[in-house]
C-alpha cells in the first residue's frame, strides 16, 4: 500500500514538492496507490491541480488508474473532482475516533454519568466561541460546575495577543485578560510540554491521547467546534470524541450543525435544553452576546434540571453505537478490509 500523505496539507508545500514525493514514493506500479485529501477543508481547485500532476506521473510510469484510490473528506462534493481514479468519501475525524476507540491503547468512557459537571475542552483559545464563552460561564457563576482546559499562553506571546484581540472585539472588552489568565488558566486535556514549540507562541492539539476520566467525571460536553463559517459543515474529532465517550453535548459552533447531525440519525439533545442549538449558534457574527448567553443558558438549564437518567444513558449509548455503525459502513464501502482501513488511518494520523 503506497500512501503519499495528506494532499490537503501538501497544498501548502507546492506542486513541485508533490512531484518529488511521487518520484520518491511511487515506484512499484503493481501496487495500489492510496491518496488522501482528508484533513482540513478541501479546495477542489487545488485538489484537481494536484490530481493532474499525479495523473501525468501515473501515465509516465505505466500505472493502472484502477489501482489508484483517492479518499476525500465530506467537505467536498465528489462531482467536483476531476480524475480517473477510484474516489471514496470519508468522514475523516469520525473514522479517526473509531480507530482510537477500537484499535489503539486509548480508554473511552462507557456510560453516561448523571452529575452537575460540564466538560469544556476549549482548544485554540482565540475564537469568539471559546475564550469569551469561558468568560460568560465564569461570570454566570458556573466555574464550579466546569472541568475545562484553557491556555492563552503568556502575556506578550503571539497566541495571547490573538486571544486579547478576540476579547477586545467581543462583548467582554473590559476584561483584564492578564489577570483573568492568572486566575483561570487550566490545562487538563493537554500538558504544557505537549505544545508544539518551545516558545509556546502557537499550538495545535489533535485531541489524542486524552484523559478518559474527564468524561467519566462529567455529564455533558460543551463542544466548541472548529469553523463557524464552514460551508459545507465541518465535523472534527471534538464532536465525535464526545459521542464516542457517551456524552450528551451542547454545541458552540456553526449554525446548522445540530440539524446536520440529526439528519444522520444522531441524538442532539435539543429536547433537553432551553434554546434550539442552531438558533443559538446563528448569532456569532450578528449578536455574539446573545449567542454566548443562549449557549450558557443551555448549559445552566441542563445541569440544574433532573431528567430521566436512564433515558439519557440509553440515548448516549445509541449515539456511540451509531458512530460505530457508520464507520463500519464506510470501511466496507471504501476499504473492503479492516487492515486496509487501519493502515490508511494510521498513516493519515502520523504523516503529512
Amino acid at each position: 500500500m503506497y500512501y503519499i500523505g495528506c494532499l490537503t496539507h501538501i497544498t501548502y508545500i507546492g506542486l513541485d514538492h508533490l512531484g518529488q514525493l511521487l518520484t520518491t514514493e511511487f515506484k512499484k506500479t503493481t501496487d495500489c496507490w492510496w491518496l488522501g485529501a482528508v484533513k482540513e477543508i478541501v479546495d477542489p481547485q487545488c485538489l484537481n491541480l494536484q490530481l493532474e500532476v499525479i495523473k501525468h506521473y501515473a501515465i509516465k510510469v505505466g500505472q493502472d488508474f484502477k489501482k489508484i484510490n483517492l479518499v476525500v473528506n465530506t467537505t467536498i462534493d465528489t462531482d467536483d473532482i476531476h480524475c480517473d481514479f477510484n474516489i471514496f468519501s470519508l468522514d475523516t475525524f469520525r473514522a479517526i475516533v473509531y480507530y482510537y476507540k477500537h484499535y489503539a491503547e486509548q480508554k473511552f468512557s462507557t456510560q453516561y454519568n448523571p452529575c452537575d459537571k460540564v466538560l469544556f475542552l476549549i482548544g485554540k483559545p482565540d475564537r469568539i466561541h471559546r475564550t469569551p464563552l469561558l468568560i460568560e460561564l465564569i461570570q454566570r457563576n458556573l466555574k464550579e460546575n466546569l472541568l475545562y482546559s484553557w491556555y492563552p499562553t503568556a502575556p506578550g506571546d503571539h497566541v495571547f495577543n490573538r486571544v486579547l484581540k478576540t476579547v477586545n472585539e467581543s462583548p467582554y472588552k473590559n476584561i483584564d485578560l492578564v489577570n483573568f489568565s492568572k486566575i483561570h488558566t487550566q490545562l487538563l486535556d493537554v500538558l504544557e510540554t505537549s505544545l508544539t514549540n518551545n516558545s509556546k507562541t502557537n499550538f495545535h492539539y489533535s485531541g489524542f491521547p486524552f484523559d478518559c476520566s474527564l468524561f467519566e467525571q462529567t455529564s455533558i460536553s460543551l463542544v466548541s467546534e472548529t469553523d463557524l463559517r464552514s460551508n459545507p459543515l465541518w465535523l472534527t474529532e471534538k464532536i465525535w470524541k464526545t459521542v464516542a465517550n457517551h456524552h450528551p453535548f451542547i454545541i458552540a459552533g456553526p449554525a446548522g450543525l445540530a440539524s446536520h447531525l440529526r439528519k444522520q440519525g444522531y441524538e442532539t439533545w435539543d429536547s433537553f435544553l432551553i434554546h434550539d442549538q442552531d438558533e443559538a449558534n446563528s448569532y456569532w457574527y450578528t449578536n455574539p452576546k446573545k449567542g454566548l448567553e443562549m449557549v450558557v443558558d443551555n448549559v445552566d438549564f441542563f445541569i440544574k434540571n433532573n431528567y430521566a437518567k436512564n433515558n439519557l444513558n440509553e440515548l448516549a449509548q445509541y449515539n456511540s453505537d451509531l458512530l460505530d455503525i457508520h464507520v463500519q459502513q464506510d470501511i466496507e464501502k471504501n476499504f473492503k478490509s479492516i487492515d486496509t482501513f487501519k493502515t490508511f488511518i494510521n498513516r493519515v494520523i502520523f504523516s503529512v
